[in-house]
């Protein structure tokens, strides 16, 4: 199962892109201490109780020891003390120079009916950003499936957002398209700080679904990353890190993940979690 190799046309913004489990597997537990081994021994193959060969994720067409940026956004002063800050969608770095030739940025896939999707919050003065996920219609029309302001945390960190349990779940092979804008100015939204990606949900084939169901949940961030899964990858490793912050392992696999596609300079900050809504 290979990632989709779809493209989405932005609308107004030319960033660079850009995450959760089946309902059906099972929910994501304290990491056990026996040993197992699972996965391809080319990229993702793990052994619990000892260090193994690094968990990363392919981006086609770029070196994963490139030195890039991940994400871009557009510098507005919304630092603690007035200073330009960056915000930083967790998506591969692509070959942006192609896609910006076209309007376009690359489609990353879940089979999460509802994902999750994670962003490095700088130290900021805003005190609320908004998430919007809209629908592809057509090359012209994008429909508004699900929005929400949140609140930011304090601290700088890697906040993740999901859609609610209550929401529609995403259509499988139908290409959304997603945006965080962290509010600055409340009054002049032109100055938002803002990162955008680009998802598609497809099928959980039977021969994955057997995988991620009999794997310990320490081993489905590598399965996911070995399928081109980026989107679930990033989230269920984000998860195991959440509950369980003293685990090494987890951290060398957080950090070898992100590594690989470019996004050494976030991979030390705290992974704040879920962001709650704004009413």
């Amino acid at each position: 199962m290979k990632k989709s190799t779809g493209y989405f046309k932005t609308f107004s913004l030319t960033l660079s892109v850009g995450l959760a489990m089946s309902a059906s597997l099972p929910a994501i537990a304290s990491i056990k201490d026996t040993s197992v081994s699972i996965g391809s021994p080319n990229r993702s193959e793990i052994v619990l109780g000892q260090r193994r060969s690094r968990i990363g994720f392919k981006v086609r067409g770029i070196r994963p020891s490139v030195s890039r940026e991940g994400g871009i956004s557009r510098g507005s002063s919304c630092g603690s003390e007035g200073q330009a800050v960056e915000v930083t969608a967790l998506l591969p770095k692509t070959n942006e120079a192609e896609l910006s030739k076209k309007a376009e940025i690359e489609v990353e896939s879940t089979v999460a009916a509802r994902p999750t999707f994670l962003i490095h919050v700088p130290q900021t003065s805003a005190k609320n950003a908004e998430f919007m996920m809209r629908k592809k219609i057509s090359d012209q029309e994008e429909e508004i499936v699900y929005e929400q302001v949140v609140a930011l945390p304090e601290t700088p960190g890697i906040v993740s957002i999901s859609l609610p349990a209550d929401q529609a779940a995403l259509e499988v092979d139908q290409l959304y398209n997603w945006t965080f804008q962290v509010v600055c100015d409340p009054t002049d939204r032109n100055k938002d700080l803002t990162v955008q990606g680009a998802v598609k949900r497809i099928e959980l084939d039977s021969s994955l679904a057997n995988q991620l169901q009999n794997a310990e949940p320490r081993d489905r961030p590598a399965i996911y990353a070995e399928a081109e899964i980026w989107t679930d990858a990033l989230s269920t490793l984000a998860d195991l890190r959440k509950a369980n912050p003293n685990n090494q392992q987890l951290q060398d696999d957080w950090n070898d993940l992100l590594s690989s596609v470019g996004l050494d300079k976030v991979a030390q900050a705290t992974v704040i979690g879920s962001l709650n809504g704004v009413n």
